[in-house]
Parts: C-alpha cells; structure tokens; sequence
C-alpha cells in the first residue's frame, strides 16, 4: 500500500491520489498536467455491536475517538449535528465535512447500522488531515477495523492535457453506439449548455455502476471557483453496493503502478470505445478498441474484478448448524463450572487451544474463508501459532497459584 499522497503534479509516472480542486482561499501556484486519479466519493454502513442503551452511548463515543484518531483530529472536532438524516438518530460532523452517522436502520445481523460519508470536499479534507496516508489505508481502516461494508465509491481520472482524447470525440462515439460497456443500461443521457459545460451519462440510478463524463473546468467556473486550468475533462466511475464493496477490496495493498494501471483498466472495463464500423450493434465486442482510447488509457487491458460472494455467508450457516448441534455441550459446560464466568471461560479457551492442536492447511482455507465474508485480513499458519502462545499465556496466568 505505497500509494503516494503528494498534492502537487509531478513529471513521473507515479499515481496521485491528489486534490482536484483547492479551496477558493488557498493560493494556485501550479498549473496540473497529464492524468490525476481522484477518490471523489466513499460511503459506507457498519454494525453497532450493541444490545442496550448504555452501552450504545459508550460504544459510539469510542468509536467517535477511534476515527478521530486515525483523522488526527481532536476529539473536539467532533460537533454533533441539529438534526440527523437517512433515519439515523445522530449525525455528527468530523472537522468541516467528513459525517458520520449512528443508530439508523437495523442490519441483517440485527444490529443497528452507522454510516461514514466522505463527499467531494470531505475527500479532499482526508487528504490535508492525514498528508502520508493513502486511500488504501483508509479503505483496510473502515472495511477491517470498523467492518464496514461500502455502499458508494466514486473513482475519477482527471485529464488536464486533452492531447489525447476530447469531449467531442467520447460524445460522438456514444450518441452513435460504437462501445461496449459491462453496465447493464446503455442509455447515454447528455445535459448541460455550452456555459455551464456538458456532461455525459452512460447507466442510471439504481444500477450497480455509472460512468460520467463531464466538462469540469466549466463546471467550476458555473459555481464561480477560482480555476487556472485552461482544460480539464473528468471521468468518474461510480460504484455502488455489493460492487462498491468489490472495488474496495480490489484496491487494496495496491502499489503505485498497480493502482494507476487499475484505475485505466477499470474505466476500460466501463467503456470500451470501438472503431467505426457498419455491424450489429450485438456484435459490437468483435471489434477492436479504437486506438486513440487505447493510447488514452495507457494500453491497459480490461479489468477483471474478483467478487467477494458474501451472500449467502458460509459462516452464517456453519453458526446456524454449530448452534444447533453444540448449545447442550456449551450449557453442560457452564453448569460444570458452577455457573462461573471466570471457570466457564476457562474451559472455552482451552477448547480454542485443543482446536489448533490439529489445524491444517485445509482448516486454515476454510478459516479464511470466514474471516473474508467480514472483512477480516486472512491468517497464515505462523499467524495460528502465535494465537496458540497468546492462549498458552493466557490459560497459564488463569492456573491456581497452588
């Protein structure tokens, strides 16, 4: 996960993970060249491990410094919003932009749901607050520690040359059905005016992705920003739900390279732009990619996205066959204990620890397996055997003294 962090435009062929557009405020000294990748949305929901009121109040405000810290915000740039949406009952504003939200609807799991929601200028604050972090690492925070699931994420690339590719050329090819794109809906939606600069829609709300395409440098001077870029196209992939979640965990431990030819190849798999030709559109995937979209996207080929199949989870129905057939033996246990906690856990741990007695390659797949459907990074054996000291350890301090 060495992605770099830098705001400034470099002359290698490092990716940037950089600020699109600095505040009216901050002074413009450089002018952006050649290609950016810009995280410009990321949502996402994770449980509440709660069965009580008091203990919610508690378990929220840990959380609440948990993210601060890994923020580097204080825990007074926390300010608990007025009013809260999306039937959640708090929302809460981290420094200027990044929200996060609390009890809303229930899980799957039964659980309460809370959300953290990054837009566009709160992705830009993520960058200022923490300068030598990258996404990646944001992404392994939420999606492991937090085990949250992502809802939206929204990957640009930004072209500040246009030497390459125009908005004119991509329009011509999509109002006249020469691609071929792995979203569903290939209704291309254009809107704007010449002003305001046009932007180009291929899919619809509802679907799992979209791409837009739009003018941005007229976008900004709409809004009245401050902008020195004489051109800038942007396209923006939006993921959403189960393949949000499968881009997420695509980009993670990514090297610099690895994430550039990522971010292209995934804009390929979107639209793939086809030399003219007189066939069907039905056997558009035939012919080949015209080569000035190929040059754009730096020769890349498509991506090829593993899906995370979490439904129905394993897991679920291994505990629903576990609590099934092993309850009796676990109350056996706790009446054996003399209703003890302290004996009881005792006696759970040392069957932890029988249970790595015979662990195996195959068990240790089937483990991961598990861990995988929530979000917890894979264990090796050298991992096992470490937690098989920690238990030693941990049975050896509960032995009587005597």
């Amino acid at each position: 996960m060495a992605v770099t962090n830098s705001h400034l435009p470099t002359t290698n062929t490092r990716i940037q993970i950089t600020i699109c557009q600095p505040r009216r405020s901050d002074k413009i000294t450089n002018l952006k060249t050649g290609k950016h990748v810009v995280i410009d949305y990321f949502s996402a929901t994770f449980p509440l491990y709660s069965n009580t009121i008091e203990f919610e109040l508690k378990l929220i405000e840990d959380i609440i410094i948990n993210i601060c810290e890994f923020l580097k915000l204080n825990r007074n740039d926390c300010i608990e919003s007025d009013y809260s949406r999306n039937r959640f009952k708090y929302e809460y504003i981290l420094g200027d932009y990044i929200i996060l939200r609390f009890l809303g609807p229930r899980l799957q799991s039964g659980y309460p749901s809370c959300q953290i929601e990054l837009k566009g200028e709160a992705c830009k604050e993520y960058e200022r607050l923490c300068p030598e972090r990258n996404w990646s690492e944001l992404l392994e925070y939420f999606t492991f520690n937090l085990r949250a699931t992502p809802t939206r994420l929204d990957i640009a690339i930004d072209d500040y040359d246009g030497d390459v590719v125009t908005f004119d050329m991509i329009k011509q090819k999509l109002e006249s059905k020469m691609f071929t794109s792995t979203i569903k809906s290939k209704v291309v939606t254009i809107h704007g005016s010449i002003e305001n600069g046009y932007t180009l829609e291929l899919g619809k709300y509802g679907l799992s992705r979209m791409l837009c395409i739009y003018q941005k440098d007229k976008e900004q001077l709409s809004k009245k920003q401050n902008i020195i870029q004489p051109y800038w196209l942007r396209f923006e992939m939006r993921y959403f739900h189960k393949v949000a979640l499968d881009i997420c965990l695509d980009l993670l431990e990514l090297t610099d390279e690895e994430l550039k030819l990522k971010s292209f190849s995934l804009l390929y798999l979107l639209l793939d732009i086809k030399k003219d030709t007189d066939c069907q559109i039905s056997n558009l995937y035939r012919i080949e990619t015209e080569k000035w979209w190929k040059t754009f996207l730096e020769d890349t080929t498509k991506a090829k996205l593993e899906k995370n199949n979490t439904k129905p989870k394993y897991l679920d129905n291994y505990l629903i066959w576990i609590k099934k057939n092993t309850s009796l033996y676990f109350l056996m246990i706790y009446i054996m204990s003399y209703k003890e906690e302290y004996d009881f856990t005792t006696k759970n741990l040392e069957i932890v620890l029988k249970s790595l007695e015979n662990i195996d390659d195959k068990k240790i797949k089937k483990l991961n397996r598990y861990l995988k459907e929530y979000h917890f990074p894979k264990m090796e054996y050298k991992d096992l055997v470490l937690v098989k000291e920690e238990l030693k350890e941990k049975l050896k301090k509960r032995e009587l003294p005597f």
